[in-house]
């Protein structure tokens, strides 16, 4: 008998402590729960306070690069779009265009976000100068960049990243694609199609000659001198106020009336020609014909 309650009381001892320890478990439980879901919030809360102070200063930002017309442009539209109702604001949105200009090609937009101008255009020349296009050949994608990267330090260029380059590279030779090439274990990405340029061809130089080009008129010698005596003959008569019908005529003026080239042999071989007995007379004849008729 005393067995028996001995071990009664046992067994409501164990089922008290193990009501005890479920309490303690339940309890504990319901804690971590909410300690966990009071983190939780307090970390959405974080994440979104972060998400609208960064909202805020692209907001600002964004603000501070347009006109002040642009942003009375906006504030007039964002009053006009209040004003519309559910059913207009939905064929409003399903109207606003969504394309962009010159997506497709990073190097043609404004504000390039590769780099700059001089950067992209020192980048492409290096590819062109450096790779061609090959179908046969491939090139590992790394050696590629480590020799563009080894090529601009000396240069004193700064080089692009290696997304960068490789849109640039998409850019110059389009058909050459990056293609995961080699066994399992040791594969390794390449430029399909591309290989390194064995020779430059060479550069197309200016022609200095005097040959005419296309758009030039071919003339002879004989009208060259004409169409110069006659620019020359109407500046003379234009400044001197005398006709003159020959080019002999003209020196004969300058050099007996204006003393021009005065003892020189041009000028001495003129007054001798206009002394001797028969030229000398047809040329004084007609210096003497143009200076009286003036």
């Amino acid at each position: 008998m005393d067995k028996q309650q001995w071990i009664s009381k046992d067994q409501q001892a164990v089922a008290m402590e193990l009501e005890k320890a479920d309490d303690y478990l339940d309890h504990g439980i319901t804690n971590l729960l909410e300690t966990h879901n009071e983190n939780r919030s307090a970390d959405e809360a974080k994440k979104i306070k972060d998400k609208v102070d960064r909202n805020s200063q692209i907001q600002e930002a964004v603000e501070a690069a347009v006109s002040d017309i642009s942003k009375k442009t906006i504030e007039n539209i964002l009053d006009q779009v209040k004003t519309l109702t559910p059913t207009e604001h939905l064929l409003l949105y399903l109207k606003l265009p969504t394309e962009c200009s010159n997506v497709g090609d990073p190097l043609r937009q404004p504000l390039n976000p590769l780099g700059s101008r001089s950067e992209i255009s020192q980048t492409i020349m290096w590819i062109k100068t450096h790779l061609e296009e090959d179908p046969e050949l491939s090139l590992p994608k790394q050696e590629v960049y480590n020799e563009y990267y080894a090529f601009c330090g000396p240069n004193k260029i700064k080089p692009l990243s290696t997304a960068d380059f490789g849109k640039v590279m998409k850019q110059v030779y389009p058909r050459v694609r990056p293609r995961r090439l080699g066994t399992r274990g040791n594969s390794r990405y390449c430029y399909a199609g591309l290989r390194r340029r064995l020779k430059l061809d060479s550069p197309l130089l200016p022609d200095l000659s005097d040959k005419p080009q296309s758009s030039e008129v071919s003339c002879s010698s004989a009208d060259l001198v004409a169409a110069a005596w006659a620019v020359v003959k109407e500046w003379a008569e234009h400044q001197l106020g005398t006709q003159f019908p020959s080019l002999q005529a003209l020196a004969c003026y300058l050099v007996l009336n204006l003393s021009v080239g005065s003892g020189t042999g041009a000028a001495n071989l003129i007054a001798s020609a206009a002394r001797s007995p028969f030229k000398g007379r047809c040329i004084l004849f007609l210096f003497l014909t143009v200076y009286f008729k003036s």
